[in-house]
Order: C-alpha cells, then structure tokens, then sequence
C-alpha cells in the first residue's frame, strides 16, 4: 500500500486504531442491548437517542476499519479481540429505565472518548489526517453524550451529572 507515512509509523497508528476499535465495537454492542431493555418513563426519547449513538458510532468504526485498511494493515474486530482488549464494565441483566441506562451510557461514552483521547495523542503527531478523523468521532460521541444526559435531566437544566 501507498502511504507516505513510514512502516513503523503505520504500525503504530494502525494497533492504537485496532485497540480504539474494539472499545467502539463493544460500547456499540451495549448501546444495542440498552436500546432493546429499555422500560419506563421518557422511553421514547432516550431509546431514540440511542439509535442516534449507535447509528453515528457505526460511521465511527466504519472509518476507523476503513482508515487500518487504507493503511495496508487488516482491521481487527472478531469477538475475541474486542473481549480480550475493551475494559468497559459490563452493563447490569434485566430490564433498564430510561435515567439508568442514560447514565450507564454516558459513563461508557465517557470512557471511550478517554480512549479516543489517548489514541490521537499517540496518533496525531505521526499522522493528522487520522487524528483529524479521531477528533471527528470524539467530537460526535461528546455531543450525543450530552442529547442521552439532556433526556433524563429533571428540568433540563440539572448541572449535578
């Protein structure tokens, strides 16, 4: 392939891009589980919002699989590799309501922009075209964050979470 980036260099960002997707994929996978065991009060809204995360953070592993790709390095996101590399907690059995799985999510989307964080800094000064990409789905995950807290606020206005 290619790159005018170095093989090391590609290397390098390509495993951050392969660790950063595995944390995308399983926190995709919750949202799908939050979204189907959802019951209660502002159901509605706070189940769309989470169609609205899981719809934005497919193009999210969308482009970061497509950029590992453009790199010449195959993207990994089997079972295995996504279980073996993302710490995010496992979300509670049973029925969820709307203000418990908002705040599930919202830590879990907290945690995943941290790892996007970590993996621009390391990217970024090797590679501004794929940190700009990085800087895109932070940017986007950070705002639906905000839309899921938004739903469940008591007034709209609660500056507590």
């Amino acid at each position: 392939m290619l790159t005018p980036l170095t093989k090391p260099d590609t290397g390098k960002i390509c495993e951050e891009l392969n660790h950063l997707m595995a944390y995308l994929i399983d926190l995709s996978l919750m949202l799908r589980l939050c979204h189907w065991n959802l019951q209660g009060v502002n159901f509605s809204p706070v189940r769309m919002q989470l169609s609205s995360v899981s719809r934005s953070l497919d193009d999210g592993i969308g482009i970061v699989s497509e950029r590992i790709t453009t790199l010449g390095v195959p993207a990994e996101g089997d079972a295995e590799k996504v279980k073996s590399t993302s710490r995010l907690e496992r979300l509670p059995g049973g029925f969820l309501t709307p203000s418990v799985a908002a705040d599930l999510m919202s830590s879990r989307i907290l945690e995943v922009t941290r790892v996007l964080r970590e993996a621009n800094a390391v990217i970024r000064p090797i590679d501004n075209v794929t940190g700009t990409m990085l800087i895109g789905i932070t940017a986007g995950l950070e705002s639906h964050m905000w839309l899921i807290q938004s739903e469940v606020a008591p007034d709209g206005n609660d500056s507590t979470r």
